[in-house]
């Protein structure tokens, strides 16, 4: 899953954090906290919405192929060829 980039915004609120945490726990300039956003709710969203594309990706390709490999043997096929020509006439009269 790509992470997105963050923000001016998020990065002032990172920081936001981090003073209040060291405030609160009277930690040293020098020490470092680590803030771990975690919202299952939202990456599991983001989880099920990565899927359907990749999903809705392949299924494209492969409705593809077959239209393709349809197509290919109708042009390359005489019988076929003749019947899909007198279709495409009784579709247009």
């Amino acid at each position: 899953m790509m992470k997105r980039k963050k923000t001016i915004n998020d990065l002032l609120k990172d920081k936001k954090k981090e003073e209040k945490l060291k405030k609160k726990f009277n930690l040293k300039e020098s020490e470092q906290i680590v803030i771990e956003n975690k919202n299952t709710l939202v990456q599991i969203l983001k989880a099920v919405v990565e899927i359907f594309f990749k999903i809705s990706k392949v299924l494209f390709i492969i409705l593809i192929t077959i239209l393709s490999t349809i197509g290919l043997t109708v042009i390359l096929n005489e019988v076929t060829r003749t019947e899909f020509i007198n279709l495409m006439n009784n579709a247009i009269n």
